[in-house]
């Protein structure tokens, strides 16, 4: 039965963290930081406290509020808990959907994707057998796979202008004159990165994402054009996010200056500055890696049901086709 598989896998995916000495925590799902995306559009809400409105927000990611656990000198902790994200509805998302998110001290993101495999690596014997997980997974560093499919080497491309005129020499042109760095940068990935992605049959680590989409990940001090961010991708579908923690409050509030201003161009609302960084940042912590993953994507890559709605036991949405 599909839900008693899907059970297991939750069961077996709690079991892994347990073996692992990680703390399972639970945080709140209304938050007053979001999330932290230059595209993305939150759920707001207002909660009366004493007749006065506060506005609050549905979680997109229980990221900010499972570093306040750090302050417990906690080492190693984990939840599965709903994130939500307004208007992604499509085969692959879901406005309300499963998040599972670790994090662990004295760990940066090559010991997180090892962490990523070897949990994947556990889950298998559920799977359907059309994807080879025999380890190792693959990897590629972003700027490789940039150079081999576009001829690109991003290192030669940081100014937004020149990245366009490239894109342009090579027919991409829906490319417009405004489109920002990373607007172009996704749409380079999207048309030539991720089809080639669906095609291979294993699991793939792409890492060391451009500085321009540096989310939350720490500085490369060996690349700087590049961050300590990876993804894993399965049969062309992204799985999960993770990264060196960024630990420089001064960097934070930097890239909460550069995303609202993606955000106001691409007519988004501004979204307040998750003040949990400012704790997060002054216990002085030396390295942190952090990992979400999407559990919906997942257990449908390993029970074969696509699309995302065929795992749910009850649709959102009334009439959803399954």
């Amino acid at each position: 039965m599909l839900f008693q598989k899907i059970s297991n896998i939750y069961r077996n995916t709690r079991q892994w963290f347990y073996d692992k000495n990680f703390i399972e925590i639970r945080t709140n799902i209304l938050t007053h930081s979001p999330g932290w995306d230059s595209y993305f559009t939150p759920f707001a809400t207002n909660i009366k406290i004493k007749n006065t409105l506060h506005p609050y927000f549905l979680s997109s990611s229980p990221e900010f509020e499972m570093k306040k656990f750090f302050n417990s000198k906690a080492e190693r902790f984990f939840q599965i808990t709903k994130s939500f994200r307004n208007g992604e509805i499509d085969e692959i998302h879901l406005p309300e959907f499963n998040m599972l998110e670790w994090y662990k001290n004295n760990s940066d993101y090559k010991d997180a994707m090892k962490d990523t495999e070897n949990l994947i690596l556990s889950l298998i014997k559920f799977q359907n057998k059309k994807i080879d997980f025999t380890k190792p997974f693959l990897k590629f560093s972003v700027n490789e796979l940039f150079q081999q499919h576009l001829n690109i080497d991003l290192n030669q491309f940081q100014d937004r202008e020149d990245l366009r005129d490239k894109a342009l020499s090579l027919g991409f042109s829906q490319i417009k004159t405004h489109f920002s760095w990373d607007t172009i940068f996704f749409i380079l990935f999207l048309e030539k990165i991720e089809p080639w992605l669906a095609k291979i049959k294993k699991p793939i680590f792409l890492y060391d994402y451009p500085k321009q989409i540096a989310s939350l990940a720490k500085n490369n001090l060996a690349q700087p054009n590049f961050v300590e961010r990876f993804e894993l991708y399965i049969a062309g579908i992204e799985i999960c996010n993770g990264y060196s923690e960024l630990l420089d409050l001064k960097e934070h509030y930097k890239r909460y200056e550069q995303i609202n201003t993606l955000r106001l161009q691409n007519k988004n609302t501004e979204l307040p500055f998750p003040e949990e960084l400012v704790d997060f940042c002054n216990l002085r912590l030396l390295n942190v890696s952090g990992v979400a993953l999407g559990m919906d994507r997942l257990i449908m890559i390993l029970t074969d049901k696509y699309p995302i709605n065929k795992i749910q036991p009850v649709p959102i949405f009334k009439n959803q086709p399954r």
